[in-house]
């Protein structure tokens, strides 16, 4: 299960680590992180967002009426 997560930015950069627990039966029996680095990074624009989630959802409609 997931512990938490963090984020670090700089500029167009990124560095993004998961901290997550392994559970057995209630007991934390481990624990483990993964760390991955972003790049490219932008401002977000909601327009941009919205035209991509139009497109997925087109395509999924399309993929499920076949």
């Amino acid at each position: 299960e997931l512990d938490h997560n963090e984020l670090e930015m700089s500029g167009k950069r990124g560095a993004v680590r998961m901290v997550f627990n392994f559970v057995e039966n209630g007991e934390i029996v481990g624990r483990g992180r993964k760390s991955m680095l972003l790049s490219g990074l932008r401002e977000y624009d909601q327009s941009a967002m919205d035209e991509m989630v139009a497109r997925y959802y087109a395509a999924k409609d399309a993929y499920l009426s076949t």
